[in-house]
């Protein structure tokens, strides 16, 4: 892999003023030479927007404002408008590794042509005993079946994400979708290094409703469930525990 291959970090935001500079403060350090940072905002009303105008990351950061919300149309949006060969589709609630772009590098350049993309492990923060078990459990399950969820900083190289398709517009698992369909093209991988995923979203989370949303949510996806009613389901089974 060449050094001078342009990095696109794509981060998508909606009212995110508690996590953004967080996101982009750990970007600070990690970067290769050759980087650019696209912040997809799906429609912000709070600061999220003025405070990413205030983080000094070192790189070139541009804001582009996405006509409808979604996850799947904010990153495809971002890809749309990057430069970069090799992306890397970072949430917003999560933070990278120091050495996640040279880790990256070193993946593209042992695999070359036949390396597409891959993940970290995750660490969910916090001091509840279920993150650790969380966390484990999902690096287990991510690095056997090779099939990546997109709190774990995926990574892509430019072309393979043409060239299989990129996100689907689905409302949910869109980051799974990708990433079967990435594992078919070629070579992917869960990198060693872990992201740090604020764990805010769990703390009213039981560990047994966790694990069976998950486990219900991926069954359901696999055998072709709509995903609009699986989002549904999903988030109505959130919101009844709140």
């Amino acid at each position: 892999m060449e050094d001078n291959k342009l990095f696109t970090i794509i981060i998508p935001t909606l009212d995110e003023e508690k996590k953004i500079t967080g996101c982009l403060k750990s970007i600070t350090g990690s970067y290769p030479c050759s980087a650019e940072v696209l912040i997809v905002d799906g429609g912000s009303k709070d600061k999220t927007l003025e405070l990413a105008r205030n983080v000094d990351t070192g790189i070139k950061t541009k804001i582009f404002r996405s006509e409808k919300t979604g996850l799947a149309r904010q990153l495809d949006l971002g890809v749309k408008k990057a430069k970069g060969e090799y992306l890397v589709f970072l949430h917003v609630d999560c933070r990278l590794p120091a050495n996640a772009f040279s880790s990256i590098k070193g993946f593209f350049k042992k695999y070359g042509q036949k390396a597409v993309g891959g993940a970290f492990k995750m660490k969910i923060e916090g001091s509840r005993f279920f993150y650790k078990v969380f966390s484990l459990g999902g690096d287990i399950y991510c690095n056997t079946t090779k099939t990546f969820f997109g709190d774990r900083a995926m990574f892509i190289s430019k072309s393979y994400y043409e060239k299989i398709g990129g996100f689907r517009d689905i409302p949910i698992m869109a980051d799974v979708d990708l990433s079967r369909r990435m594992k078919k093209a070629g070579v992917v991988k869960q990198l060693k290094d872990t992201v740090l995923s604020d764990g805010r979203k769990f703390e009213k989370e039981s560990f047994i409703r966790m694990i069976y949303l998950q486990v219900w949510v991926l069954s359901a996806f696999k055998k072709g469930i709509d995903p609009e009613l699986i989002r549904e389901r999903y988030y109505y089974s959130q919101k009844k525990v709140k």
